[in-house]
């Protein structure tokens, strides 16, 4: 089966569902509008590149919108399955994507977060749910002022849902989702051939994209106290770094702190990968998983003596840190390598994966936490 793969690099995501699949005798097709900052090397086998002269804004959005117009009907005769990541199709609207369910095509889409996350929402139901990654001492303002509009957030989920595409997500991100979805998941390449051994003195890693997000202050507020109580360990915060580099600095670490999160984003992917003791996200009743998919991951609370205290027992019982090692690389081979990856996509494409369900109640938060009276009625129409 030949497989296109576009439009927009996330957190290696890309790549490494293509390396995975072309692997196990797929036929892949990589198509890429711009990459990211942290795999420069990486190779794809279409970039769009835009001429320095329609770098204007306005101009470069109608240079990609008829350059993808283009390239649709091509694609759509070559190509038997179809992944768009962060949302990003050939079409306004997804047309695209209504079109090729009709032509018998499979599609894939694989939202990655603030695609259909919409954060005034989002945030408010976290509280009412009492989320893991939520803080109420915490000023948000910031981070929702950064996401995507009510529009765009709404529109993206239900063209998606109407299309009959397989959409990858998690209740976290699908602010308005109304209808079942699959359990978000990705390959991440292999680090290390097989667990390691604890160290005498652990190297902790915490390499933030965005120190906001990341809740980095937490982190080195923890890391102040242990160094404050004189335990032994050595601390290295990763910032602007290729990926090559902190792989290898995965590869000497022992502990990987990545963010207060609801499951396992990129980073923390990776430091199961390289058998480390993994602090990040596993909230397993907010996300509606079910509860034979155990993680190793240590759960990350919005809370700096907690970290503290956690990180102090990971560093001082070696034989505990070991023994989460070896769990943290198992976990990533039976659920994130490559291999498991292809075998989740094939169960992903007949309709077999993990499904998780909206909550019941998620008209009435939506409803509740909506604050002006045109978003609530377009809720109570179209929802």
């Amino acid at each position: 089966m030949k497989v296109f793969i576009g439009m927009i690099e996330i957190a290696n995501n890309m790549y490494m569902i293509a390396e995975s699949l072309k692997m196990h005798g797929f036929a892949t097709y990589t198509m890429i509008l711009y990459g990211n900052r942290f795999y420069n090397n990486n190779q794809y086998d279409h970039v769009i590149r835009i001429p320095k002269f329609l770098n204007l804004p306005i101009i470069r959005n109608i240079f990609l919108k008829l350059y993808s117009l283009c390239m649709f009907p091509i694609c759509a005769l070559k190509f038997d399955i179809f992944i768009f990541i962060y949302g990003i199709t050939f079409l306004p609207l997804r047309l695209d994507i209504f079109l090729l369910r009709m032509l018998g095509k499979k599609v894939i889409m694989f939202n990655c977060g603030d695609d259909v996350r919409y954060r005034p929402i989002a945030i408010k139901i976290a509280s009412h749910k009492k989320a893991m990654y939520y803080s109420p001492d915490t000023d948000y303002t910031t981070y929702i002022n950064q996401g995507i509009s009510f529009r765009r957030a709404f529109l993206t989920q239900r063209l998606e849902e109407l299309s009959g595409a397989y959409i990858l997500s998690s209740r976290e991100q699908a602010t308005f989702a109304n209808k079942h979805f699959y359990h978000f998941i990705f390959p991440t390449k292999m680090i290390l051939s097989h667990a390691k051994k604890a160290g005498d003195i652990p190297l902790i890693i915490h390499a933030p994209s965005d120190r906001n997000v990341k809740r980095t202050d937490i982190v080195l507020d923890a890391i102040d106290k242990l160094k404050a109580q004189k335990v032994q360990f050595e601390f290295e915060l990763i910032e602007n770094k290729d990926n090559s580099y902190v792989l290898q600095r995965l590869i000497e670490a022992d502990i990987v702190i990545d963010q207060a999160a609801t499951w396992i984003a990129k980073f923390a992917s990776e430091g199961l990968a390289a058998s480390c003791v993994v602090f990040g996200g596993n909230d397993f009743e907010y996300l509606g998983l079910p509860r034979d998919f155990h993680s190793p991951v240590i759960q990350f609370f919005p809370d700096s003596q907690k970290l503290y205290n956690d990180l102090r027992h990971v560093i001082d019982d070696k034989e505990y840190r070991e023994d989460v090692m070896r769990k943290s690389y198992e976990f990533w081979k039976n659920n994130y390598s490559p291999e498991a990856f292809v075998e989740s996509f094939k169960k992903i494409i007949n309709s077999e994966y993990i499904v998780v369900e909206p909550w019941p109640d998620k008209k009435e938060m939506l409803m509740k936490f909506s604050d002006t009276w045109l978003k609530k009625i377009i809720i109570k129409l179209f929802y």
